[in-house]
């Protein structure tokens, strides 16, 4: 199975990102989908996966973070990611075995016109978890989940 890493959004900013985006036309990524990606694993299994999450992840800080702005990578539309302290983010993907590149983002669409997120600024929240997510059919399951450390 195909598995992936992220973080999710809190209950507060996901409403006020579906607000923002309330009465689109285009297809939106349905909102149980919405996540913020670590690191993609690829196909794995994923008992091994998890451990060695549960140590890289153990001890980390949880991310201050908001939806603010939007970007495009091709065709793809995402609202961008802030954080209250630049590099806790990228830290936690590292310590998922990310690479050097690393840009976080919620992937929002496959076919969105124009930028109805210009200027948005979402409501910030802390990731209090990461999660080890699988992928199968279009479809996301948690498989596991690992606190993280909030100050």
């Amino acid at each position: 199975m195909r598995l992936f890493s992220a973080v999710f959004p809190d209950e507060a900013a996901a409403r006020h990102l579906e607000h923002a985006l309330h009465g689109l036309p285009e297809p939106v990524t349905p909102r149980p989908r919405w996540h913020i990606t670590l690191c993609f694993h690829g196909e794995e299994e994923p008992g091994p996966r998890a451990e060695r999450l549960r140590t890289g992840l153990a001890g980390r800080p949880a991310p201050r973070l908001r939806l603010a702005g939007s970007g495009r990578f091709g065709a793809v539309y995402f609202a961008a990611v802030d954080e209250a302290e630049p590099g806790v983010l990228r830290e936690l993907a590292l310590a998922c075995g990310a690479g050097r590149r690393f840009h976080p983002h919620l992937t929002l669409s496959r076919a969105m016109r124009g930028d109805p997120l210009a200027g948005y600024s979402g409501p910030w929240f802390t990731a209090r978890e990461a999660a080890l997510v699988a992928s199968e059919g279009g479809q996301y399951t948690v498989l596991d989940r690992f606190p993280l450390c909030a100050k």
